[in-house]
C-alpha cells in the first residue's frame, strides 16, 4: 500500500448539542460544512481522511505539541512525520481548507491538485452527460419496433456504456499518486 497523507478532523462536539456547548458546536458544523464544499470533497481523494474526537487526539503522541482542546483540521505528512494545524477560523472557509490541501499535496506528492481537481470534475461532467443519453437512448429502445432503428439505438447504448467505462476508468487512473522522494 502506498503512504498517503492525511488529513486529521479533529472535533469536540458533543453528542446533541443543546446550547451550552460554549460554540464547539458551531466550529463542528462550520467545519462539516466546509467539508462538504464540492471542490474540497474531490481535493480529499489522495489524502486518507480521519475524524478523531479531541480526547483521543490528546491521547495520540503525534499530537502532543498541538494545544487539542477543539475542532480543527490537522495535516500530516505519512513520510516525514510533519504536523501542520490549520486554524478553525481557516478551516470552517473552504478555501482556506482547500489552499491548505493544495500546499499539503504539494509538500507530499510535488504535483498540482487543481489540475487534478479540475480533471475530475470535467470527467463528472462528462459521466453525466452520457448517463442523461444512455437514459434517453434506453427509452427511445422500448418504444422502438424491432428492425433497423432497434439495432441502431442497441449500437449507441453499447456505445454510451463503452465510454462510461473508459471515463470511470480514467478516474480512477487519475487518483493513481506516487509520493515525491523525501530525504
Amino acid at each position: 500500500m502506498v503512504a498517503q497523507p492525511h488529513v486529521v478532523f479533529i472535533y469536540d462536539a458533543p453528542e446533541s448539542c443543546d446550547g451550552r456547548c460554549r460554540g464547539a458546536c458551531d466550529r463542528y458544523y462550520d467545519i462539516e460544512k466546509a467539508m462538504k464544499d464540492e471542490r474540497v470533497a474531490l481535493a480529499t481523494r489522495p489524502f486518507r481522511m480521519i475524524r478523531m474526537n479531541t480526547t483521543a487526539a490528546k491521547l495520540e503522541p503525534m499530537f502532543s505539541k498541538l494545544k487539542v482542546s477543539r475542532s480543527q483540521v490537522v495535516f500530516l505528512n505519512a513520510v516525514t512525520g510533519k504536523v501542520v494545524p490549520l486554524s478553525p477560523s481557516k478551516a470552517k472557509k473552504p478555501s482556506q481548507l482547500y489552499a491548505s490541501m493544495r500546499r499539503a499535496f504539494s509538500d507530499f506528492y510535488g504535483g498540482k491538485l487543481d489540475q487534478l481537481v479540475r480533471r475530475h470534475e470535467h470527467l463528472l461532467i462528462e459521466h453525466d452527460k452520457m448517463g442523461r443519453a444512455l437514459m434517453e437512448v434506453q427509452q427511445r429502445q422500448g418504444r422502438a419496433q424491432e428492425g433497423t432503428l432497434k439495432d441502431r439505438l442497441n449500437r449507441r447504448a453499447l456505445a454510451i456504456a463503452t465510454r462510461q467505462k473508459l471515463v470511470d476508468t480514467e478516474i480512477e487512473e487519475l487518483w493513481r499518486l506516487r509520493p515525491k522522494p523525501h530525504d
